[in-house]
This record gives structure tokens, sequence and C-alpha cells, in this order.
């Protein structure tokens, strides 16, 4: 069974959810559907929100950890970096909070989007038209730089396509390890490494 099948079944099973804290029902008026993804750090998962606007969302909750602190530092540089920007290539946070448990969690944009190495290969784009692609990405990057946020993890998979009235749209996504040009994303330093 693959980690999100486990983790889909997880949720859908009340003895599991109750062993496993990384498995949530509902983020206040988010209702959480499944799980997208995450790494060392935090778990992001796809929900609905309800109220006052209903719309799906991704939401990047922090994962229980020894370094809890610490990763509750880079979430709050993360969610000032995505509190700056207004970029139609950049996904936008909604909302942000913390879990009964005290783990902060940002609430994003959802991007249905595949990587776009991998959307470009799958649509079998020609040249030019990966070409305009890249230049909306690097827009959205001008835009982070001139807002004083570098992302600092750009690659295929933080770089998400969807089709918007069948044209291909990019959308930057994870500004986890982001560093605030002025230094004004956090209070605390802030070093590239393991959290």
């Amino acid at each position: 069974m693959s980690e999100s099948a486990s983790v889909l079944h997880a949720v859908s099973d009340p003895s599991a959810r109750r062993q496993d804290p990384l498995t949530l029902e509902r983020l206040g008026p988010y209702t959480i559907l499944e799980p997208l993804g995450g790494g060392a750090m935090a778990r992001v998962y796809l929900a609905e929100q309800r109220t006052p606007i209903r719309r799906q969302v991704a939401i990047k909750v922090l994962r229980p950890t020894s370094t809890l602190h610490k990763a509750a530092q880079r979430m709050n540089a993360e969610r000032q970096a995505l509190a700056r920007m207004n970029h139609p290539n950049i996904a936008k946070v909604f909302d942000a909070g913390e879990t009964d448990d005290g783990r902060a969690f940002v609430v994003m944009e959802y991007v249905p989007g595949t990587p776009i190495t991998e959307f470009c290969d799958r649509h079998r784009l020609d040249l030019d038209t990966r070409l305009r692609l890249f230049v909306q990405v690097c827009d959205g990057i001008h835009h982070a730089h001139q807002q004083g946020v570098l992302h600092r993890d750009i690659k295929p998979s933080n770089v998400l396509v969807s089709l918007m009235r069948h044209r291909p749209i990019p959308k930057i996504i994870d500004f986890g390890i982001a560093k605030g040009l002025d230094g004004s994303l956090t209070d605390h330093t802030m070093a590239t490494g393991a959290v």
C-alpha cells in the first residue's frame, strides 16, 4: 500500500486516526479531503472550505517533531513570504493558524496541476510553448524578488501547471525555505538545513 493510500485509509478509519497524529479531519472551517504529499517538515492536504466561501484549498500542516520550534519558525517565514505575494503565477495564501495540539498550518490556493517538466512532456509541447511557460515562471520569481523574497527551492515539483480555459498556467508553490532578502520574514536567524 502506498503512503498516500495508507493515509487515506487512516483518515477513514477512526482507530487509525487516533494512532496517527498526522491525520486530520477538520481544521476550523476546513474539511480535510485527502493528503496531497509532504516532506520532512510538513504534510499537505486537500481540503474544502464551506463558509464563508466555498472552495477547495491546500493546507500545509507541520508534522509533530522534536524540532517543532524551528519548524514553526520556518512555517511562519513561509506564511509571511506568501502573504507578500500577489501574482497570477504564485499560489496565494488564504489563512493560517494552529491545530489543537499547537502545530502551525497555512491555507493556500489549491493548484490541481502537474510538475512543469511532466506537463510539457505529457502534452508534447514545442520549444516556443515551453519557453512561454518558463517566462511566466520567471515573472513569478521576479515578483517574489521585488517583494524581497528568495524562494531557494525552484524545481519542477514546485512549479505546477494547470489548464485554465485550455491555456497552461504555471504556479510556483512551496516557499518553505524562502528567505527574506531584507531579513524581515522572521525574527529568528534562518539557515538552510535539515529540519
